[in-house]
Protein backbone atom coordinates (compact mmCIF):
# COMPACT_ATOMS: atom_id res chain seq x y z
CA UNK A 1 0.00 0.00 0.00
CA UNK A 2 2.83 2.07 0.17
CA UNK A 3 3.66 1.70 -3.67
CA UNK A 4 6.68 -0.56 -3.65
CA UNK A 5 6.20 -4.51 -4.72
CA UNK A 6 6.86 -7.50 -2.27
CA UNK A 7 8.00 -10.93 -2.28
CA UNK A 8 8.76 -13.10 0.62
CA UNK A 9 7.60 -16.40 1.65
CA UNK A 10 5.84 -18.12 4.32
CA UNK A 11 4.56 -21.09 5.60
CA UNK A 12 1.11 -22.08 6.80
CA UNK A 13 -0.77 -25.58 7.94
CA UNK A 14 -3.77 -27.17 6.85
CA UNK A 15 -6.29 -28.74 8.50
CA UNK A 16 -4.64 -32.20 7.99
CA UNK A 17 -1.68 -30.98 9.44
CA UNK A 18 0.65 -30.79 6.17
CA UNK A 19 2.77 -28.02 5.97
CA UNK A 20 2.20 -25.74 3.06
CA UNK A 21 5.06 -23.68 1.65
CA UNK A 22 4.12 -20.45 -0.58
CA UNK A 23 6.25 -17.70 -2.23
CA UNK A 24 4.05 -14.43 -1.92
CA UNK A 25 4.24 -11.40 -4.52
CA UNK A 26 2.65 -8.38 -3.78
CA UNK A 27 2.37 -5.32 -6.56
CA UNK A 28 0.49 -2.02 -6.10
CA UNK A 29 -2.38 -1.79 -8.43
CA UNK A 30 -1.80 2.09 -9.57
CA UNK A 31 -5.17 3.93 -11.02
CA UNK A 32 -4.26 7.68 -12.29
CA UNK A 33 -1.19 7.85 -9.65
CA UNK A 34 -3.37 6.26 -6.98
CA UNK A 35 -2.92 3.29 -5.34
CA UNK A 36 -6.44 1.32 -5.81
CA UNK A 37 -5.55 -2.26 -4.61
CA UNK A 38 -2.66 -4.88 -4.74
CA UNK A 39 -2.58 -7.57 -6.78
CA UNK A 40 -1.20 -10.60 -5.53
CA UNK A 41 0.35 -13.76 -6.70
CA UNK A 42 0.88 -16.81 -4.82
CA UNK A 43 2.89 -19.65 -5.63
CA UNK A 44 3.16 -23.34 -4.09
CA UNK A 45 7.00 -24.34 -3.54
CA UNK A 46 6.33 -26.94 -1.46
CA UNK A 47 7.50 -29.45 -3.46
CA UNK A 48 10.65 -27.64 -4.12
CA UNK A 49 11.27 -26.89 0.05
CA UNK A 50 10.90 -30.50 0.69
CA UNK A 51 13.45 -31.41 -2.38
CA UNK A 52 15.75 -28.75 -1.12
CA UNK A 53 15.67 -30.39 2.69
CA UNK A 54 16.19 -33.78 1.32
CA UNK A 55 18.98 -32.71 -0.58
CA UNK A 56 20.57 -30.81 2.22
CA UNK A 57 19.89 -33.63 5.14
CA UNK A 58 21.53 -36.41 2.56
CA UNK A 59 24.28 -33.79 2.05
CA UNK A 60 24.68 -33.80 5.80
CA UNK A 61 23.62 -37.37 6.53
CA UNK A 62 25.01 -41.07 5.99
CA UNK A 63 22.22 -42.45 4.13
CA UNK A 64 22.66 -46.04 5.93
CA UNK A 65 22.36 -45.00 9.78
CA UNK A 66 20.70 -41.40 9.53
CA UNK A 67 24.25 -40.16 11.06
CA UNK A 68 25.35 -37.33 10.59
CA UNK A 69 28.05 -37.67 7.74
CA UNK A 70 32.09 -36.74 7.93
CA UNK A 71 30.94 -33.23 6.40
CA UNK A 72 28.38 -32.42 9.10
CA UNK A 73 30.53 -33.24 11.92
CA UNK A 74 33.83 -31.81 10.63
CA UNK A 75 31.56 -28.11 10.40
CA UNK A 76 30.42 -29.19 13.66
CA UNK A 77 33.63 -29.76 15.53
CA UNK A 78 34.93 -27.05 13.86
CA UNK A 79 32.09 -24.73 15.60
CA UNK A 80 32.67 -26.16 19.14
CA UNK A 81 36.18 -25.33 19.17
CA UNK A 82 35.47 -21.53 18.04
CA UNK A 83 32.99 -21.82 21.01
CA UNK A 84 35.36 -23.40 23.28
CA UNK A 85 38.30 -20.76 22.86
CA UNK A 86 35.53 -18.11 24.55
CA UNK A 87 34.37 -20.03 27.19
CA UNK A 88 37.47 -22.07 28.41
CA UNK A 89 35.65 -25.37 27.95
CA UNK A 90 37.16 -28.56 26.88
CA UNK A 91 36.23 -30.49 23.86
CA UNK A 92 36.30 -34.57 23.96
CA UNK A 93 36.55 -36.16 20.76
CA UNK A 94 35.82 -40.06 20.37
CA UNK A 95 36.96 -42.12 17.36
CA UNK A 96 35.31 -45.82 17.23
CA UNK A 97 36.02 -48.86 14.79
CA UNK A 98 33.87 -51.78 14.97
CA UNK A 99 36.43 -54.55 16.24
CA UNK A 100 35.83 -57.54 13.50
CA UNK A 101 33.64 -56.29 11.52
CA UNK A 102 35.30 -57.34 8.09
CA UNK A 103 34.99 -61.19 9.30
CA UNK A 104 31.14 -60.30 9.36
CA UNK A 105 31.82 -58.92 5.83
CA UNK A 106 33.97 -61.84 4.73
CA UNK A 107 31.62 -64.54 6.50
CA UNK A 108 27.90 -63.30 5.89
CA UNK A 109 28.07 -60.80 3.37
CA UNK A 110 27.72 -56.75 2.98
CA UNK A 111 23.44 -57.02 3.72
CA UNK A 112 24.15 -58.25 7.65
CA UNK A 113 27.62 -55.93 7.61
CA UNK A 114 25.29 -52.73 6.94
CA UNK A 115 22.21 -54.15 9.25
CA UNK A 116 25.16 -54.87 11.86
CA UNK A 117 25.96 -51.39 10.90
CA UNK A 118 22.28 -49.86 11.55
CA UNK A 119 22.02 -51.88 15.10
CA UNK A 120 25.31 -50.78 16.48
CA UNK A 121 24.52 -46.81 15.88
CA UNK A 122 21.50 -47.86 17.51
CA UNK A 123 23.24 -48.32 20.68
CA UNK A 124 25.65 -46.03 20.13
CA UNK A 125 23.46 -43.25 19.99
CA UNK A 126 21.45 -44.46 23.12
CA UNK A 127 25.03 -44.31 25.53
CA UNK A 128 25.49 -40.42 24.52
CA UNK A 129 22.15 -39.20 24.28
CA UNK A 130 21.66 -35.61 24.17
CA UNK A 131 25.39 -35.03 25.41
CA UNK A 132 27.07 -35.18 22.60
CA UNK A 133 27.27 -35.52 18.55
CA UNK A 134 27.23 -38.93 16.81
CA UNK A 135 28.33 -39.57 13.71
CA UNK A 136 29.54 -41.73 10.67
CA UNK A 137 32.93 -41.29 9.19
CA UNK A 138 32.24 -44.24 6.75
CA UNK A 139 32.86 -48.04 7.01
CA UNK A 140 32.69 -49.00 10.48
CA UNK A 141 34.17 -46.14 12.23
CA UNK A 142 32.26 -43.58 13.87
CA UNK A 143 33.33 -40.07 15.88
CA UNK A 144 31.01 -38.76 18.77
CA UNK A 145 32.11 -34.80 20.08
CA UNK A 146 31.52 -34.63 23.82
CA UNK A 147 31.61 -31.10 25.40
CA UNK A 148 30.98 -29.57 29.26
CA UNK A 149 31.56 -32.75 30.66
CA UNK A 150 34.52 -34.44 32.42
CA UNK A 151 37.07 -36.77 31.61
CA UNK A 152 35.62 -38.84 34.53
CA UNK A 153 32.54 -39.01 32.43
CA UNK A 154 33.68 -39.41 29.19
CA UNK A 155 35.90 -42.65 30.22
CA UNK A 156 32.24 -43.88 31.75
CA UNK A 157 30.53 -43.21 28.78
CA UNK A 158 33.64 -44.84 26.77
CA UNK A 159 33.43 -47.83 29.24
CA UNK A 160 29.37 -48.26 28.61
CA UNK A 161 29.57 -48.41 25.24
CA UNK A 162 31.86 -50.76 25.46
CA UNK A 163 29.81 -53.01 27.01
CA UNK A 164 27.38 -52.04 25.02
CA UNK A 165 28.50 -53.35 21.79
CA UNK A 166 30.10 -56.60 23.04
CA UNK A 167 26.39 -57.90 23.63
CA UNK A 168 25.06 -60.14 20.98
CA UNK A 169 23.59 -58.87 17.92
CA UNK A 170 20.57 -61.29 16.37
CA UNK A 171 20.82 -60.62 13.06
CA UNK A 172 18.49 -63.07 10.51
CA UNK A 173 19.21 -65.85 12.86
CA UNK A 174 22.76 -65.30 12.79
CA UNK A 175 24.06 -64.52 16.49
CA UNK A 176 27.14 -62.51 16.16
CA UNK A 177 29.78 -60.83 18.61
CA UNK A 178 31.78 -57.65 18.03
CA UNK A 179 33.56 -55.40 20.15
CA UNK A 180 34.81 -52.07 19.71
CA UNK A 181 38.13 -49.97 20.29
CA UNK A 182 37.69 -46.03 21.05
CA UNK A 183 40.60 -43.52 20.98
CA UNK A 184 40.29 -39.99 22.71
CA UNK A 185 41.51 -36.67 22.26
CA UNK A 186 40.87 -33.03 23.94
CA UNK A 187 40.98 -29.96 23.18
CA UNK A 188 42.92 -28.14 24.07
CA UNK A 189 45.12 -30.61 25.22
CA UNK A 190 45.68 -32.55 22.44
CA UNK A 191 45.11 -30.41 19.80
CA UNK A 192 44.15 -26.66 18.77
CA UNK A 193 42.42 -27.98 15.98
CA UNK A 194 40.01 -29.99 14.17
CA UNK A 195 42.21 -32.28 11.77
CA UNK A 196 44.72 -32.55 14.72
CA UNK A 197 42.54 -33.72 17.22
CA UNK A 198 40.46 -36.10 14.58
CA UNK A 199 44.43 -37.76 13.78
CA UNK A 200 45.01 -37.79 17.46
CA UNK A 201 41.70 -39.95 18.46
CA UNK A 202 42.32 -41.94 15.34
CA UNK A 203 45.91 -42.13 16.69
CA UNK A 204 44.59 -43.32 20.03
CA UNK A 205 42.03 -45.64 18.79
CA UNK A 206 45.29 -47.90 17.04
CA UNK A 207 46.34 -48.13 20.36
CA UNK A 208 43.26 -49.78 21.83
CA UNK A 209 43.33 -52.04 19.17
CA UNK A 210 46.59 -53.17 19.94
CA UNK A 211 46.36 -53.28 23.49
CA UNK A 212 43.51 -55.70 22.87
CA UNK A 213 40.28 -54.73 21.61
CA UNK A 214 37.00 -53.95 23.18
CA UNK A 215 38.38 -50.53 25.03
CA UNK A 216 39.58 -47.24 24.90
CA UNK A 217 42.19 -45.22 25.02
CA UNK A 218 43.61 -41.52 25.89
CA UNK A 219 45.68 -39.83 23.65
CA UNK A 220 49.45 -39.56 24.50
CA UNK A 221 52.01 -37.73 22.51
CA UNK A 222 54.40 -40.82 21.55
CA UNK A 223 51.17 -42.51 20.08
CA UNK A 224 52.06 -40.94 16.70
CA UNK A 225 55.69 -42.72 16.26
CA UNK A 226 53.62 -46.11 16.86
CA UNK A 227 51.08 -44.74 14.07
CA UNK A 228 53.82 -44.45 11.76
CA UNK A 229 55.53 -47.76 12.48
CA UNK A 230 52.38 -49.18 11.79
CA UNK A 231 52.38 -47.72 8.80
CA UNK A 232 55.57 -49.02 7.62
CA UNK A 233 55.25 -52.18 8.62
CA UNK A 234 51.89 -52.40 6.66
CA UNK A 235 53.83 -51.33 2.98
CA UNK A 236 56.51 -53.76 3.84
CA UNK A 237 54.33 -57.04 4.92
CA UNK A 238 53.21 -57.22 0.81
CA UNK A 239 57.13 -57.53 -0.43
CA UNK A 240 57.71 -59.66 2.70
CA UNK A 241 55.46 -62.03 1.28
CA UNK A 242 56.43 -62.17 -1.74
CA UNK A 243 59.96 -62.53 -1.34
CA UNK A 244 59.31 -65.25 1.22
CA UNK A 245 61.12 -63.88 4.45
CA UNK A 246 58.83 -65.43 6.94
CA UNK A 247 60.41 -68.70 8.77
CA UNK A 248 58.94 -70.78 11.07
CA UNK A 249 60.33 -71.43 14.84
CA UNK A 250 58.84 -74.71 16.50
CA UNK A 251 58.02 -74.64 20.30
CA UNK A 252 58.04 -78.08 22.24
CA UNK A 253 55.01 -78.97 23.62
CA UNK A 254 56.19 -81.34 27.12
CA UNK A 255 53.72 -83.76 28.96
CA UNK A 256 54.31 -82.39 32.78
CA UNK A 257 54.44 -86.00 34.09
CA UNK A 258 56.43 -87.55 32.01
CA UNK A 259 58.66 -84.91 30.62
CA UNK A 260 58.43 -86.34 26.75
CA UNK A 261 57.69 -84.17 23.90
CA UNK A 262 54.21 -84.51 22.80
CA UNK A 263 54.09 -82.18 20.34
CA UNK A 264 54.94 -78.69 18.76
CA UNK A 265 53.71 -75.38 18.60
CA UNK A 266 54.26 -73.71 14.96
CA UNK A 267 55.33 -70.01 15.70
CA UNK A 268 56.00 -67.58 12.68
CA UNK A 269 58.54 -64.98 12.73
CA UNK A 270 59.42 -62.25 10.11
CA UNK A 271 63.34 -62.23 9.15
CA UNK A 272 63.03 -58.69 7.75
CA UNK A 273 66.14 -57.31 5.98
CA UNK A 274 66.76 -54.25 8.07
CA UNK A 275 65.02 -54.67 11.64
CA UNK A 276 66.67 -58.63 12.01
CA UNK A 277 64.32 -60.94 13.51
CA UNK A 278 60.14 -59.71 14.51
CA UNK A 279 58.31 -61.14 16.99
CA UNK A 280 54.48 -61.79 15.35
CA UNK A 281 53.31 -59.27 18.00
CA UNK A 282 54.98 -56.72 15.94
CA UNK A 283 52.97 -57.20 13.07
CA UNK A 284 50.30 -60.15 13.01
CA UNK A 285 47.72 -57.03 14.25
CA UNK A 286 48.58 -55.25 10.72
CA UNK A 287 48.41 -58.20 8.63
CA UNK A 288 44.94 -59.10 10.05
CA UNK A 289 43.71 -55.55 9.67
CA UNK A 290 45.02 -55.29 5.70
CA UNK A 291 43.63 -58.79 5.31
CA UNK A 292 47.40 -60.39 4.82
CA UNK A 293 46.82 -62.97 7.78
CA UNK A 294 44.90 -65.04 5.23
CA UNK A 295 47.60 -65.57 2.62
CA UNK A 296 50.25 -65.62 5.31
CA UNK A 297 48.12 -67.59 7.47
CA UNK A 298 47.66 -70.33 4.40
CA UNK A 299 51.47 -70.61 3.98
CA UNK A 300 52.51 -71.37 7.88
CA UNK A 301 49.80 -74.05 8.17
CA UNK A 302 51.19 -75.47 4.35
CA UNK A 303 54.69 -75.25 5.85
CA UNK A 304 54.23 -76.67 9.25
CA UNK A 305 52.12 -79.82 7.63
CA UNK A 306 55.08 -79.89 5.42
CA UNK A 307 58.15 -79.68 8.21
CA UNK A 308 55.78 -82.30 10.08
CA UNK A 309 55.62 -84.89 7.56
CA UNK A 310 59.58 -84.57 6.49
CA UNK A 311 60.26 -85.22 10.73
CA UNK A 312 58.08 -88.77 9.91
CA UNK A 313 59.59 -89.68 6.86
CA UNK A 314 63.22 -89.09 8.80
CA UNK A 315 62.27 -91.48 11.24
CA UNK A 316 61.62 -89.31 14.03
CA UNK A 317 58.38 -90.45 16.76
CA UNK A 318 55.06 -88.86 15.47
CA UNK A 319 54.40 -85.49 16.68
CA UNK A 320 51.82 -82.83 16.58
CA UNK A 321 52.07 -79.85 14.96
CA UNK A 322 49.62 -76.93 16.38
CA UNK A 323 49.14 -73.92 14.16
CA UNK A 324 47.21 -70.53 15.37
CA UNK A 325 44.12 -69.66 13.18
CA UNK A 326 43.50 -65.93 12.95
CA UNK A 327 39.52 -65.29 13.17
CA UNK A 328 39.39 -64.39 9.26
CA UNK A 329 41.03 -67.45 8.19
CA UNK A 330 38.56 -69.71 9.95
CA UNK A 331 35.34 -67.98 8.56
CA UNK A 332 35.94 -68.52 5.69
CA UNK A 333 33.67 -70.40 3.74
CA UNK A 334 36.28 -72.90 1.92
CA UNK A 335 38.38 -72.61 4.77
CA UNK A 336 37.34 -76.33 6.39
CA UNK A 337 38.77 -77.46 1.78
CA UNK A 338 41.83 -75.59 2.16
CA UNK A 339 43.32 -77.33 5.29
CA UNK A 340 42.01 -80.55 3.69
CA UNK A 341 44.17 -79.82 0.48
CA UNK A 342 46.96 -79.23 2.10
CA UNK A 343 46.42 -82.33 4.65
CA UNK A 344 46.22 -84.06 0.82
CA UNK A 345 49.37 -82.25 -0.50
CA UNK A 346 51.59 -82.80 2.34
CA UNK A 347 50.70 -86.29 3.03
CA UNK A 348 50.23 -85.56 6.69
CA UNK A 349 47.52 -87.63 8.63
CA UNK A 350 44.89 -85.52 9.86
CA UNK A 351 45.39 -86.81 13.34
CA UNK A 352 49.17 -84.94 13.88
CA UNK A 353 47.50 -81.43 12.80
CA UNK A 354 45.92 -79.38 15.77
CA UNK A 355 44.18 -75.67 15.01
CA UNK A 356 44.22 -73.11 17.51
CA UNK A 357 41.42 -71.00 17.34
CA UNK A 358 40.64 -67.94 19.99
CA UNK A 359 36.90 -67.23 21.14
CA UNK A 360 37.04 -64.02 19.33
CA UNK A 361 36.71 -66.56 16.09
CA UNK A 362 32.98 -67.04 17.43
CA UNK A 363 31.54 -63.74 16.10
CA UNK A 364 29.41 -65.69 14.25
CA UNK A 365 28.60 -68.43 16.11
CA UNK A 366 26.12 -70.32 13.30
CA UNK A 367 29.32 -70.53 10.94
CA UNK A 368 31.70 -71.46 13.70
CA UNK A 369 29.71 -74.20 14.75
CA UNK A 370 29.89 -75.47 10.78
CA UNK A 371 33.32 -75.09 10.41
CA UNK A 372 34.65 -77.05 13.92
CA UNK A 373 31.63 -79.94 12.84
CA UNK A 374 33.82 -79.78 9.15
CA UNK A 375 37.55 -80.09 10.68
CA UNK A 376 36.20 -82.88 12.96
CA UNK A 377 34.79 -84.83 9.71
CA UNK A 378 38.11 -83.89 8.66
CA UNK A 379 39.87 -86.02 11.57
CA UNK A 380 42.41 -82.98 12.58
CA UNK A 381 41.87 -81.83 16.68
CA UNK A 382 40.83 -78.35 17.34
CA UNK A 383 42.16 -76.36 20.54
CA UNK A 384 40.84 -73.17 22.41
CA UNK A 385 43.31 -70.83 22.59
CA UNK A 386 43.29 -67.52 25.13
CA UNK A 387 39.98 -69.72 26.50
CA UNK A 388 37.87 -67.02 28.60
CA UNK A 389 38.73 -63.38 27.02
CA UNK A 390 36.13 -63.59 24.25
CA UNK A 391 32.71 -64.97 23.90
CA UNK A 392 30.58 -66.73 26.43
CA UNK A 393 28.76 -68.08 22.85
CA UNK A 394 31.16 -71.27 23.50
CA UNK A 395 28.66 -72.38 25.85
CA UNK A 396 26.03 -73.10 22.47
CA UNK A 397 29.00 -75.30 20.30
Amino acid sequence: MQGEARNYEITLTTSEGRQLHLNMTHTPVFVDQQITGVFMIVRDITNKKEYEAKINYLAFHDSLTGLPNRRFVEQQLDQVIMEAQKTDQQVYVLFLDLDHFKLVNDSLGHDFGDLLLQEASLRLQDCVGEKGTVSRLGGDEFMVILTDVTEKEVSSMANEINQRIEQAFFIHGHELYITTSIGISRYPEDGQDRSVLMRNADAAMYAAKDKGKNSFHLYAPNLEQAVNDKMNIQNELNRALARQEFLLHYQPQVCAESGTIVGVEALIRWDHPERGLLLPDLFISVAEETGLIVPIGEWVLRTACKQNKQWQEQGLMPLRVAVNLSARQFLKQDFSQMVAEILHQTGLAPEYLELEITESSMIDVQRATQALKELKELGVHVAIDDFGTGYSSLSTI
